[in-house]
């Protein structure tokens, strides 16, 4: 039985060279979180649906779905960015209302089509765990895991380094310490983070200084075939 996941284009994290801004930090951690349920609940049929006090009872404790108006305000959004198409969707849509969410696999056609299978599964498990900033976290971390990274032998499959403060940029959010603090959720058999030992050198004035080095991450579902969530290529091809 193939196992569902969600395409999660890299375009998501994709900074513009302009404004070093991201579709992630556009729409928020929360709305992509509340994007890949959808498009998880939609599962290949045409839309989704769907009432907000439904979602509210999936994902309501996570801090930013604890209200059905906060959930409103974050459909909307989505809805600005033609990542979801609703008719019945407006800032005056009841809870108990059914709407119907056609839900965007993007905004347009990406530029790349490169992307990320990302397990439904890995979601409905941890979600309310995570919570929605380290959930989008680990997609980053997924989508930065380079198999050919290291020296190869047949105990190192590569790892993912972006630092913290490139972490936070992409995410949206200005402190490193926040997005440290949420991927600690994170259990090690998902992502095993190795910190880096700091090179001590002479710099250009004759002093000694220090070299840091990012955390190398390794994203276990990117390659460990015995994961849970792992996503063989031929299935996500």
């Amino acid at each position: 039985m193939k196992k569902k996941w969600v395409k999660v284009y890299n375009a998501w994290f994709d900074e513009k060279l302009s404004d070093e801004t991201t579709l992630i930090s556009k729409i928020g951690t929360d709305g992509f979180t509340l994007w890949f349920h959808l498009m998880a609940r939609q599962d290949g049929r045409r839309d989704v649906p769907i009432q907000i006090r439904a979602i509210h009872r999936e994902l309501g404790k996570i801090y930013s779905f604890k209200k059905n108006a906060t959930i409103r305000k974050v459909l909307l959004r989505l809805k600005s960015k033609k990542l979801i198409e609703c008719e019945d969707l407006y800032d005056k849509t009841r809870p108990t209302d059914l709407i119907y969410i056609k839900v965007n696999e993007f905004f347009k056609k990406p530029a790349s089509k490169g992307f990320s299978p990302i397990s439904v599964d890995l979601f409905f498990d941890y979600i309310e765990k995570w919570g929605h900033i380290a959930f989008t976290g680990y997609c980053y971390l997924y989508k930065n895991h380079n198999i050919e990274y290291g020296n190869q032998d047949c105990s190192n499959h590569g790892f993912a380094n972006p630092n913290e403060n490139t972490i936070a940029r992409v995410l949206g959010y200005r402190s490193r310490q926040c997005i440290a603090e949420h991927l600690k959720r994170i259990p090690k058999k998902i992502i095993t983070v190795e910190p880096q030992k700091p090179e001590y050198y002479i710099n250009e004035f004759g002093e000694e200084d220090i070299r840091y080095y990012a955390h190398h991450y390794k994203v276990h579902p990117k390659y460990d075939s015995g994961n849970k969530y792992y996503i063989p290529f031929d299935e996500a091809s």
